[in-house]
């Protein structure tokens, strides 16, 4: 009872399920006058998309892996991984049974190298660096290597990542004892001659509660951009900086990362495969109390946190919702490529008309996700395309929706571990007990 999940491809279960739903919605959209139309549209065109290689039997293959770990068998630390059966209707694979000395390790899955990722563990006085070839079934984590670290500073490594096509290693150390990071530093070292490194001093304090982390690299790996970042409650600041490697600098990015529009955080985003531009999401609307309905229904209403029936609240926010834009590291230029705007007479999801996440597809493409779907953006051309439109849908005041994780056409994977194969309209969730505890990651 590892797969299938709540019901498999063509379960009747499903369908019934889907069908309760849409009489539920179509009551709810008779009774509030609701439309759909996206004002805009959503035109059909060609959007190349990821695909995914045919298996044996022509039926597309979907490939992704979880991990679980167990640290109560201390001293060491227990990892699992398993790899998502090509066939969902059977038990995943487990591929990976291994034991890292020490407790509290980092996991860093995107390693920035096909099939490899990467274990910290801080101790005392070092902390190791291992990577894993998840493609080779039954290996083992290989040391990469140890630094000597200062226990008393609370010193280790904080990050790392695979460069130059594998054969270097960067990763930052700070000190914390504090609540903050101190004396940050990037290390560049070559993994083929250990006598060639780098070092680069970041900051000597962070802001309170702030660290760096990696954020891309150029494919060449002369450029690697970070992110100090920190928080405390509701309130996020961060600060983006370039790496240089070829003018060994340091280049503080100002205005970025773009903040919100309305919040106190950073706004959703995504760099291009060729990392020479960014995308952003943004939600510009701030919709005002006594434009929302107060109770659960209202006569001539729908669910509470939509807007109020017969008000001029459409017009209100006409010009307002989620939008993406992109930003050029080589001109410095940001443009606007889309606005998700208001819908014809629909007081509920204008209230949620955010963009959830979006994906590179190609550095051209995107892939972006509202309330209502998942839909492919030529950033050139401003074409879209559906890839998948949610049909289960939550409440329509309901701005909630898993993000994007991956994108293996035909397939999509989502933040919560449900899984849509588009042609079928069908959503399924993997429900085995590994799954539910695993930590699931892609290489896409």
């Amino acid at each position: 009872m590892r797969r299938p999940n709540h019901a498999k491809w063509g379960d009747p279960r499903l369908k019934e399920h889907r069908l309760t739903i849409a009489i539920l919605v179509a009551a709810l959209v008779a009774s509030s006058a609701c439309g759909s139309a996206l004002t805009g549209g959503v035109p059909s065109s060609t959007v190349p998309a990821q695909t995914t290689t045919p298996g044996a039997d022509g039926v597309p293959t979907f490939e992704a892996y979880y991990y679980i770990v167990d640290e109560s068998s201390q001293p060491a630390t227990q990892y699992r991984i398993f790899r998502v059966s090509p066939n969902l209707a059977e038990p995943d694979d487990l591929t990976h049974s291994f034991a890292i000395a020490g407790g509290g390790h980092r996991v860093i899955t995107d390693s920035w190298m096909q099939d490899t990722i990467l274990f910290v563990a801080n101790g005392m006085t070092q902390s190791a660096i291992y990577a894993l070839d998840v493609s080779s079934e039954g290996s083992e984590p290989t040391e990469l290597v140890t630094v000597s670290m200062d226990g008393s500073k609370a010193e280790g490594v904080r990050d790392v990542r695979l460069i130059d096509d594998g054969t270097g290693l960067a990763f930052i150390t700070s000190e914390g004892i504090e609540a903050r990071a101190e004396n940050s530093v990037l290390h560049v070292i070559s993994l083929e001659k250990r006598e060639e490194n780098e070092s680069y001093l970041l900051s000597a304090e962070s802001p309170l509660y702030s660290g760096f982390r990696f954020l891309a690299a150029t494919p060449d790996s002369t450029a690697i951009y970070l992110d100090e970042i920190g928080g405390d409650g509701p309130f996020v600041w961060s600060q983006w900086y370039r790496v240089d490697r070829r003018s060994q600098t340091v280049q503080r990015l100002e205005g970025l990362p773009p903040m919100a529009v309305h919040g106190f955080r950073p706004v959703t985003y995504a760099f291009s495969p060729d990392r020479s531009k960014f995308a952003y999401a943004d939600f510009s609307a701030m919709v005002d109390q006594a434009d929302l309905q107060t109770g659960a229904f209202e006569e001539g209403g729908g669910p509470a946190s939509c807007l109020r029936f017969n008000s001029d609240a459409i017009g209100k926010y006409e010009a307002e919702g989620g939008t993406i834009s992109i930003h050029d590291f080589g001109s410095g230029t940001t443009n606007e490529v889309f606005r998700n705007l208001a819908y014809s007479n629909n007081y509920c999801k204008n209230v949620a008309r955010r963009i959830v996440s979006i994906k590179w597809l190609d550095d051209s493409h995107l892939a972006f996700e509202t309330i209502d779907g998942v839909y492919a953006l030529d950033i050139d051309t401003r074409q879209q395309e559906a890839l998948f439109v949610f049909e289960d849908t939550t409440a329509p005041g309901d701005q909630q929706r898993p993000a994007i994780q991956s994108i293996q056409w035909p397939f999509i994977l989502f933040s919560d571990h449900s899984l849509v194969l588009t042609d079928t309209s069908k959503r399924l969730e993997f429900d085995s007990l590994e799954a539910q505890q695993g930590a699931f990651f892609t290489f896409d």
